[in-house]
């Protein structure tokens, strides 16, 4: 009986094994959730899939010798990330010494990542930290930031708790291709982790299509940049360091709103300050060539642009981050996985060699494994691999220069 239970129970985990293995295999398909979420997440764990193979392994022993050659086979397709971990951590290192120079560490504020790992990956150190957070950050939920066309708009602060103010900021913008998702979300962890490293982080909500048409999506996060620095003082915000992040759509925006500062047709509203310059700029797959995006994805861009490509080209360019980009731009951090087939890696590689042709700081960071979206978690891969040098890419651009380099962000 125990030996047929056995059998059973390893035929189940072999099965989920060499499931969890394809799922690493195939492209993501984006119109069906339930298979596109999985695909990321087993991306990004591959622990799962090759924790279920080896005990379908052991558990085959005691008959069904099936369940353990689906486990082995779950084993060998979900180990591939595996063996690229020491390439990416090298290749990543070597692209943050590129970007902001070969020195920079030392250039790094130490009290500034007191908090944060002390390797790319570093599962006990990172979980430690994200257990302390709760003590360390006050949350301030649903604060009122914008009035546009009758819709209230508002963000999540997360303020640091302790330590020499003023803080820099971090200015998150959520993805969703424009049309869906909002503040929070699957990165609420990762807000509440800036914080804890002494970041003022803003998570903002912006108006979404169809009922918004480009630039309307701009137009909030620009009043979100002048609603922080306006409002500094109450958050104990250094003005002069706020930095903007996004993800996918929210991407796209970050860039847009650092590569077009103090734009004429972009005016603040009454009592608010005219700035909307940013310090610095991070772009998680960020869709920054809306003609390649219109080539490489299916359906059209229309709903939220206004005009099909094929009518206004002009309007796809000049709503482009690469077209918009100038010798004015902050620091940039780009990142993207490299089987990423909703917004192809080219996006960020094109922008980060106009960066560098235009002289700016660019960095590049390159995950082979990652899909659409693999940073969701801090705990995953690309996850930890992507906030350990973002801490320090922000530690360094927003380090306060005017205290010297050892001073606390």
């Amino acid at each position: 009986m125990f030996a047929r239970i056995c059998s059973w129970i390893g035929l189940i985990c072999g099965l989920l094994s060499a499931i969890g293995g394809v799922f690493m295999s195939v492209p993501a398909v984006w119109s069906v959730p339930w298979l596109s979420q999985p695909n990321v997440a087993i991306s990004e764990f591959p622990e799962m899939p090759i924790g279920l193979g080896l005990a379908a392994i052991l558990l085959s022993r005691h008959g069904r010798r099936f369940g353990g050659w689906l486990g082995l086979i779950g084993i060998v397709l979900a180990v591939r990330p595996l063996f690229r971990l020491r390439t990416t951590i090298d290749r990543n290192t070597a692209a943050m010494r590129d970007g902001l120079g070969a020195t920079f560490e030392a250039e790094l504020p130490p009290v500034a990542l007191i908090h944060s790992t002390r390797a790319p990956l570093d599962f006990v150190g990172q979980m430690r930290e994200r257990q302390n957070t709760e003590a360390h950050i006050h949350v301030t939920h649903d604060v009122l930031f914008h009035v546009a066309d009758g819709n209230e708009l508002r963000v999540d602060v997360y303020e640091p708790i302790g330590g020499d103010g003023p803080h820099p900021a971090m200015l998150s913008l959520h993805g969703g291709s424009w049309r869906s998702g909002d503040k929070g979300g699957f990165y609420v962890g990762h807000n509440r982790w800036l914080a804890r490293q002494g970041y003022v982080v803003v998570d903002v909500q912006y108006r979404l299509s169809p009922l918004a048409i480009w630039p309307e999506h701009l137009r909030d996060v620009k009043a979100a940049i002048r609603w922080t620095r306006t409002n500094a003082d109450r958050f104990g915000i250094d003005p002069e360091r706020i930095a903007i992040m996004g993800r996918s759509a929210g991407a796209h925006l970050a860039l847009m709103a650092a590569f077009t500062p103090c734009d004429p047709a972009f005016p603040p509203e009454a009592g608010m300050t005219e700035r909307d310059d940013v310090a610095a700029v991070v772009a998680m797959y960020a869709p920054t060539d809306l003609p390649l995006l219109q080539e490489t994805v299916h359906g059209s861009l229309s709903y939220w642009l206004g005009e099909r490509i094929a009518d206004r080209p002009d309007v796809y360019r000049d709503a482009s981050p690469l077209f918009r980009v100038g010798a004015n731009a902050p620091p940039v951090l780009l990142a993207h996985g490299g089987r990423d087939n909703l917004v192809v890696p080219e996006h960020s590689e094109r922008l980060h060699r106009r960066l560098r042709e235009l002289g700016r700081t660019s960095v590049l960071l390159h995950y082979p494994w990652g899909r659409h979206g693999f940073d969701f978690s801090l705990n995953g891969l690309g996850g930890q691999m992507l906030q350990y040098d973002m801490d320090r890419f922000l530690a360094w651009t927003l380090r306060d220069r005017s205290k010297g380099a050892n001073h606390d962000t």
